[in-house]
């Protein structure tokens, strides 16, 4: 039992694609209005820590006029050393080039980055994608390691996800045409986000979050399902009902200590409550109701410890893995345009301010 448990944890379904399920790299706006709006998707390879390639997706609102760009200025393509663009002439893997689009420069625009659940993969965000594009955002998603065609054997439940969005951020904060970053996550990717933007280094590089169906510790999230499942066991019908918490903390002990000598880490280090404490992004954490996977009161608790600007979204009925009400993609897309603005207000009042303070200074001097 311990053994199929913890194949559940660290290697549950693999969702593989092929990279042509990923669509056109050129493409137009599911909606109205949206004929003449292209936008782009540039396919790139990125290498965490461990070593493991991640296959990521940049897709990019091209259609809006380099003027009207954050900034307003034109910002060239930069893509850091260590990523491998697929797209590029003479290093891709795919035939169906754009040249004139590879020599196209792209607009400044803030950045959302997707983070997939346990079992998910890149192909997760195109619910997504024309929500955020369609209000100037671009989007980049990727394969956790260990996940669709990314490099890796085992998922970390955040364990070491986190190092695969650190690398993403690494590479985002040095692109010229990204001018600010947003996460959405769901389940481990919620998870993972939470970890990262509570980090002392990159808690300044993140506007805002949406984290759908986020679990409090993964011990938490056994601990709910043992107790939901195994209630009390009755031993004989003249036996009291004996008490299964302890029985269930030293299966969790089991289940920790298998996991570490397959996977090689520790289930208890995935724990977001103090992270979710000293976090200060705006969040927009959403739940289903019915979720009996990871329960509501995971995200009851994250509103509660939680340390910034908090705005919570309940979904009637729904489970863990079901598809999300209408309506909601919309709302996360609004509420991390929100974030953006008010962080770019922030930065334009800083630097008026320190402009202010240097021009006073020169004028005294």
């Amino acid at each position: 039992m311990v053994e199929l448990i913890t194949d559940l944890i660290c290697r549950p379904p693999r969702k593989k694609y092929d990279i042509e399920d990923l669509g056109p790299h050129s493409f137009h706006l599911h909606e109205e209005g949206g004929k003449g709006k292209v936008c782009i998707r540039r396919d790139l390879v990125l290498t965490n820590r461990q070593g493991h390639t991640l296959e990521c997706s940049h897709y990019v609102p091209s259609w809006i006029d380099i003027d009207d760009a954050d900034e307003g200025e034109q910002q060239p393509r930069t893509w850091q050393w260590q990523s491998q663009d697929l797209d590029a002439p003479d290093q891709g893997r795919n035939t169906n080039r754009d040249h004139d689009l590879w020599n196209l420069p792209l607009p400044r625009t803030p950045c959302v980055v997707y983070l997939h659940g346990n079992s998910g993969c890149r192909l997760d965000a195109d619910d997504l994608v024309d929500e955020y594009l369609a209000r100037g955002l671009s989007l980049f998603s990727f394969d956790f390691q260990g996940c669709g065609v990314s490099g890796g054997d085992y998922v970390t439940l955040g364990g070491l996800e986190r190092s695969d969005l650190e690398c993403v951020l690494d590479y985002l904060s040095g692109l010229a045409c990204v001018s600010g970053i947003g996460l959405h996550g769901r389940s481990m990717g919620a998870a993972t986000a939470l970890m990262v933007a509570s980090c002392e280094r990159y808690y300044h590089l993140v506007a805002g979050m949406v984290l759908d169906s986020c679990y409090t510790s993964v011990r938490d999230v056994l601990r709910d399902l043992a107790q939901g499942y195994v209630g009390k066991v009755p031993l004989l019908p003249t036996v009291p009902l004996l008490p299964v918490g302890d029985m269930v903390e030293r299966t969790i002990d089991a289940l920790r200590a298998a996991v570490m000598t397959r996977a090689g880490f520790d289930l208890d280090a995935v724990d977001v409550m103090p992270s979710a404490k000293h976090c200060q992004a705006p969040v927009l954490i959403a739940h289903a109701e019915g979720d009996l996977l990871v329960s509501l009161h995971h995200s009851e608790r994250l509103m509660e410890e939680y340390g910034g600007p908090k705005t919570v979204c309940i979904f009637p009925g729904g489970d863990h893995n079901s598809p999300r009400p209408d309506g909601f993609n919309a709302r996360a897309a609004d509420f991390l345009v929100e974030c953006f603005t008010r962080e770019k207000k922030r930065e334009r009042l800083t630097r008026s301010s320190v402009y202010r303070v240097l021009k006073y200074a020169a004028y005294a001097a």
